[in-house]
């Protein structure tokens, strides 16, 4: 019987296995593809996040990896500024900075880390049966585990969260987005600036992600939703920004059309609880996040530091659950509802968007931006 089965290789999944490991404890992963493939073109990580991974010693390759983010912006399709802030004061006050990674190049890392022979692909979840002493997993290719304890990372539709809180689906929050990684030099954008334009039917993120390439990002709204996530058509993206400036068109236009995907954004009410004695959730699957803040990731990695520190306490396995939610719970209820505002303001509502975009150049609203910004980059309790 094993120790711990985690179930899930995202990033909240094999950042918890390392965590476990650091922890000298035995975990080994479930994840349900069946191979280690990810979705997605790339994503931030922020000191908080970087803390997190430096406790493991990753810190610092994960960084070269990426790209540095050493300011934010919001911007009209001609480039003028909202709102601009330069970061490197609160990063030198963290010990940490602001990166943008693509994300296999992440993945693939943190699987690296992750001890041999403890990630098992092909491992969809069937059933899931609470024992006395242990719970056991069955997964739809026959195979069958027990394990004293199961951490669910399995995303914001969760198999697991239905066992332990059976609130019902996700619901769709009326928008998504297109990704994609684009190869074409970008003379006049700022390198290490994260940047949002405000254009007439969405908003578009450039970023740089290294090796001379840029992650871009086309937010828009949208009644029904596509898909999930899934594959597009870069036609489909242009023809969406014809009335944008061509500067910011050509950034989508030289992508690759294999690598283009579309991604609905969904939404759900954090859970009552994190768990119960014998099952534990972490990340998506108990706190999925509008993509307003770029924190997703970051607060997985929080997630899984924290299921570290409770291994090194010595808390025991039946009151997890209740340990990581004390922990964790105002942290994520307060990245929660700043990503859900932001949303609401800038995105599901035309005119509170045109006045919330209008008041970041307002001196308080930028302070209480600025603010926000050292909030959210605060390193968690227990970083080494």
């Amino acid at each position: 019987m094993l120790d711990i089965a985690i179930v899930g290789g995202g990033v909240a999944g094999l950042t918890t296995a390392i965590a476990c490991q650091e922890a000298g404890r035995n975990a080994h992963i479930f994840e349900s593809a069946p191979a280690f493939e990810t979705i997605g073109a790339s994503l931030s990580i922020w000191p908080n996040a970087l803390a997190c991974l430096g406790d493991w010693g990753l810190a610092n390759e994960i960084a070269s990896l990426g790209h540095p983010i050493n300011s934010v912006a919001w911007r009209r399709a001609s480039g003028e500024a909202y709102y601009e802030l330069g970061l490197e004061e609160i990063y030198s006050k963290l010990g940490y900075s602001g990166i943008c990674i693509r994300r296999a190049d992440l993945h693939a890392r943190l699987v690296s880390a992750v001890r041999e022979n403890t990630c098992h692909t092909g491992h969809r979840l069937a059933q899931v049966t609470k024992h006395d002493a242990a719970v056991e997993l069955v997964f739809e290719n026959g195979e069958r585990v027990k394990a004293r304890h199961v951490i669910a990372a399995d995303g914001i539709w969760s198999t697991l969260r239905a066992s332990v809180v059976n609130d019902g689906p996700p619901k769709y929050a009326g928008y998504g987005a297109w990704l994609g990684l684009s190869p074409a030099p970008a003379p006049s954008f700022a390198n290490d600036e994260a940047a949002e334009y405000f254009g007439p039917n969405g908003r578009m993120g450039i970023l740089e992600t290294g090796n001379d390439t840029r992650y871009w990002y086309v937010i828009a709204n949208r009644d029904i939703p596509i898909d999930r996530a899934g594959k597009a058509k870069l036609s489909d993206v242009l023809v969406h920004l014809q009335d944008w400036p061509d500067y910011l068109k050509d950034i989508a236009s030289q992508s690759r059309d294999e690598g283009v995907i579309y991604v609905s954004f969904y939404e759900r009410s954090l859970a009552s609880k994190w768990g119960d004695d014998q099952i534990t959730l972490v990340g998506d699957a108990i706190h999925p996040f509008a993509p307003n803040l770029g924190q997703g990731a970051c607060q997985a990695i929080e997630d899984g530091h924290a299921i570290g520190r409770a291994l090194m306490e010595n808390v025991s396995l039946n009151d997890f659950s209740v340990w990581i939610k004390n922990d964790r719970s105002k942290r994520v209820e307060y990245i929660n509802s700043r990503s859900t505002r932001i949303g609401q303001l800038i995105q599901k509502n035309a005119i509170l968007s045109t006045l919330t975009r209008n008041m970041m150049g307002w001196e308080p609203a930028r302070q209480n931006l600025a603010h926000e910004f050292r909030r959210q980059f605060t390193l968690p309790d227990g970083v080494r």
